[in-house]
């Protein structure tokens, strides 16, 4: 447990360093991403991401698994517009992801999460039943 402490400690930071410096999603998902894959490695998690992937309605920027990873702007989760955006733009990439299980979509549902990331604030998002789950956390540290 203290090396997955470690990790994360470590990676809150790495990414608030990305989103003080990147000026678009783009540079912040670039990032972010190079510093995901070392992360699960020392975790000992295999993953390949998807990115781009074309569901019914948009492309999420990755997808590892059961989690779809949207990045935004730096700071766009810190406005109201923002945070609605993209809690609407992932429960509706999961909704539409879910429904290649077919009749099982509510089971394939309630495995999915999705996660909103601007560098200084990280938003998770599940399907709970016929309910929306979501929560934020700030990330911590000199912004």
């Amino acid at each position: 447990m203290e090396q997955e402490k470690h990790i994360a400690e470590s990676l809150t930071r790495d990414i608030l360093e990305v989103a003080k410096g990147a000026k678009s999603e783009e540079e912040l998902r670039i990032g972010v991403e190079k510093l995901l894959e070392p992360a699960l490695k020392e975790l000992g998690i295999e993953s390949t991401p998807q990115y781009g992937r074309t569901i019914i309605r948009g492309k999420p920027d990755a997808v590892y698994g059961h989690v779809t990873i949207e990045y935004e702007k730096p700071g766009k989760l810190g406005t109201t517009g923002g945070l609605t955006e993209t809690t609407s733009q992932l429960a509706r990439y999961l909704s539409e992801a879910a429904t290649q299980y077919g009749g099982k979509k509510e089971d394939a549902l309630r495995k999915m999460i999705g996660v909103s990331l601007d560098g200084f604030q990280i938003l998770f998002l599940r399907h709970k039943g016929a309910k929306i789950g979501a929560g934020i956390l700030y990330f911590k540290g000199r912004v």
